[in-house]
């Protein structure tokens, strides 16, 4: 029997049937086997094939043909090039508990969700019937707590854990620190002491750390948005923070809740005295000495004073326009509030200790 069909064809064919058979499995094709009729032919493909994939960054090197004269057109380049591409890449790696502490507001939600973390990362390594589930116990929460608190002092914890004495530039090295179960711990003088091991060896806080302010923050308002002293005090039961007195009056002194209860009011630059009532005496200013509407500005955040009123029941608004003076001081400023727009001097208003941007 002749074959009507010549073997290429059907070799083509067959790729071309399997190809649709398995184009669910194997969506990619690496290779392209087909077949013409004429050496124009197979040239023009090879111009289209190289002409589509370069618009992808895509160029064809590698050509195969059972006809010499085809590959005797094809431009075949005789040597790749030698240059050396030079690369730097860095990376940047930053602890994930730094992430979490900056995206979130609240202590307790941060502990919660380390707590939650650590839970998962050990019963991905336990069986089904043993991982544990529930409510959070307050060993894990402890536990995802004092894991926050050891990102806080990298460099005077990776030293003590190596024996390493630390820094004369340390700030905490007039306390004599000391790592007790991977907390740093205060030495201090006083070990003798018939005290709780907590009030002895409090855990030392930094500074300037974000987890610092939300745990004062914290127990600020758990104590009813008590005071400096008594807050610090109720601190050190448990930790020694770094400059804790003002970081306490810090954070008392930007809390919204507290400043209600004792608003202060803005006051403006004493003015110019009228053109015709001057005397040389009265060229010194006996109040009013600093400028304080810098401190105000478009869109700021204000209480509106009201008399025979509680402070804490003052209207709230936001200011809206500016009017300076002559001078360029603003003493009068224009306020929405719930019901319309409203005018007020400067020394009626106590602009809210929040951050925004005065324009």
């Amino acid at each position: 029997m002749v074959p009507t069909a010549s073997a290429p064809f059907l070799a083509v064919r067959c790729l071309v049937e399997l190809a649709n058979e398995c184009k669910e499995n194997f969506p990619a094709v690496n290779d392209l086997l087909t077949g013409v009729e004429s050496i124009n032919d197979a040239l023009q493909i090879q111009k289209c094939l190289s002409r589509i994939l370069s618009k992808a960054g895509f160029e064809l090197r590698k050509w195969l043909s059972n006809n010499s004269a085809i590959l005797k057109r094809f431009e075949i380049s005789k040597g790749l090039d030698q240059g050396i591409i030079q690369i730097a890449l860095t990376v940047q790696t930053e602890n994930c508990l730094n992430t979490i502490i900056k995206n979130f507001s609240k202590v307790t939600k941060i502990v919660r969700i380390v707590a939650y973390v650590v839970r998962f990362i050990k019963n991905s390594k336990l069986r089904k019937d043993s991982r544990n589930y529930g409510v959070l116990a307050p060993d894990e929460l402890d536990h995802a707590l004092y894991s926050l608190i050891n990102v806080c002092f990298p460099l005077e914890y990776s030293c003590l854990t190596k024996g390493i004495s630390l820094k004369s530039s340390s700030k905490i090295l007039s306390l004599n620190p000391y790592l007790h179960n991977n907390l740093i711990r205060v030495g201090g003088r006083i070990s003798n002491s018939k005290q709780c091991f907590d009030q002895i060896h409090p855990i030392i806080l930094p500074k300037n750390h974000i987890l610092t302010e939300l745990i004062i923050k914290h127990e600020h308002e758990r104590l009813l948005h008590a005071g400096a002293q008594m807050v610090l005090s109720s601190l050190r039961e448990k930790y020694w923070p770094i400059s804790g007195r003002h970081l306490c009056k810090k954070i008392i002194r930007n809390c919204v809740k507290c400043f209600k209860a004792y608003p202060k009011s803005s006051n403006y630059l004493m003015g110019n005295l009228p053109e015709k009532e001057y005397l040389s005496e009265l060229q010194t200013r006996v109040k009013w000495k600093e400028n304080c509407t810098n401190l105000i500005g478009i869109d700021s955040l204000v209480l509106l004073k009201e008399d025979h009123v509680s402070p804490l029941n003052w209207p709230l608004g936001r200011v809206v326009k500016l009017y300076p003076g002559q001078d360029g001081v603003t003493r009068v400023v224009e306020i929405k509030v719930r019901g319309g727009v409203v005018k007020r001097a400067i020394n009626r208003v106590c602009v809210l200790p929040i951050e925004h941007n005065v324009t």
